[in-house]
């Protein structure tokens, strides 16, 4: 179990397996990309959060993420620009 107030983690044996150090958070935005709703629907159904979910979780949420851009003006009908983030989380092993 790991220690909140460590950065190293204890298998349930006591041994330490795992030392990291600090971690470093960064965000990169890129060129938005012109996308019809449709295609903007397949990308996020292979994300890893959305591919981990149960199928009819993953189901209803594609099903209602398509339904609010079918019902707004600029994401109905034709390509729509979508703007991407990029988050990163680095952390190198201390040992």
């Amino acid at each position: 179990m790991a220690d909140r107030g460590s950065s190293r983690a204890e298998r349930g044996d006591g041994a330490l397996w795992l030392s990291f150090g600090p971690a470093a958070h960064v965000y990169a935005t890129h060129r938005p990309d012109c996308a019809p709703a449709d295609s903007v629907v397949a990308t996020l159904a292979t994300r890893v959060g959305v591919l981990v979910m149960p199928d009819r979780a993953r189901n209803a949420t594609l099903s209602g993420i398509r339904a609010y851009l079918g019902s707004r003006q600029g994401t109905s009908r034709g390509e729509f620009t979508l703007p991407l983030l990029t988050g990163v989380l680095r952390v190198r092993r201390t040992s």
